[in-house]
């Protein structure tokens, strides 16, 4: 929360100074924008908890941990949707990737409250569909788990 204050501050000063204030923007958005925010944390949050969790059946989830990140970064940060060609875009709309970076930014935007009925039931898919994944493995790797000491 520390680094989303610091940076999220630093990147809306920095906007203001290159870009200027967003035209179409309202406060009524606020509220959306933040839910977006806070689907967005929890998909991250648990889907990292999962590859984690990863470690209990493969001795070392570093490689699970990279692909999730450049999927993320490709995905969800780097190449908007709009970017990607027709055939792809509702390909990466039915991955978790895009709610993670995408949804909150596009609301940020370009918000309209289509487009937040659209994106936000989604996103609380996404969240709901990752915690439960994340606490069903949490309970079968606590019974797998086996603890030798001395």
């Amino acid at each position: 929360m520390f680094n989303a204050l610091c940076f999220g501050g630093l990147a809306v000063a920095l906007g203001f100074a290159f870009v200027g204030p967003l035209p179409h923007f309202s406060v009524a958005a606020l509220p959306f924008l933040f839910l977006s925010v806070a689907l967005s944390l929890t998909i991250n949050f648990f889907i990292l908890a999962l590859i984690g969790m990863a470690a209990f059946i493969f001795e070392d989830n570093h490689a699970l941990y990279l692909i999730y990140t450049k999927f993320n970064w490709m995905l969800g940060l780097f190449l908007p949707v709009e970017f990607l060609p027709d055939w792809l875009q509702p390909v990466a709309k039915s991955l978790p990737f895009s709610y993670i970076h995408w949804a909150p930014a596009k609301l940020f935007v370009d918000f309209s409250p289509p487009l937040a009925l659209e994106i936000l039931p989604r996103q609380a898919m996404w969240a709901a569909a990752a915690v439960i994944t994340a606490l069903l493995c949490y309970r079968a790797s606590v019974r797998r788990l086996q603890i030798n000491g001395g």
